[in-house]
């Protein structure tokens, strides 16, 4: 080229290239990020939806024995709860039974219920309760 010419070498086009492929690589990794976060915040969700279902299930049962309880909810979400009592047993009373009905004997339950959902155990929440158990 001549002293005074106007217009790009070899170079600068390949320099311009690679900052545009530099730039398009960026972006995409950007956009896939958004996704995967978008889908573990919906899976987030409905681990939560699950857990929440199982623990008013479990807490609304009158004589909730102490133990593991577990299963598989919709969408294959994988629970596990596990019932404690916080409080012993009161001590035998000869005359708790009168006319062959319960006397209410409270009892402190501690209810902790977690999850798995998805690969590799991704979507791990646990909630825990409390209540005042009639035995």
């Amino acid at each position: 080229m001549g002293v005074g010419q106007k217009g790009f070498t070899l170079i600068e086009f390949l320099v311009a290239v690679v900052v545009v492929g530099l730039a398009l690589g960026v972006t995409i990794q950007a956009v896939l990020e958004q996704g995967r976060a978008t889908e573990r915040l919906a899976q987030g969700g409905e681990v939560a939806l699950c857990a929440q279902r199982n623990m008013a299930r479990l807490m609304g049962q009158p004589f909730l024995a102490a133990g593991v309880y577990h299963g598989e909810d919709v969408g294959g979400v994988a629970w596990r709860a596990t019932v404690r009592r916080l409080s012993p047993d009161p001590p035998r009373d000869p005359v708790a039974r009168r006319g062959g009905q319960r006397r209410a004997r409270p009892t402190a339950v501690l209810l902790e219920i977690s999850l798995c959902a998805g690969k590799k155990g991704a979507g791990r929440l646990c909630l825990a309760s409390q209540r005042l158990a009639v035995r």
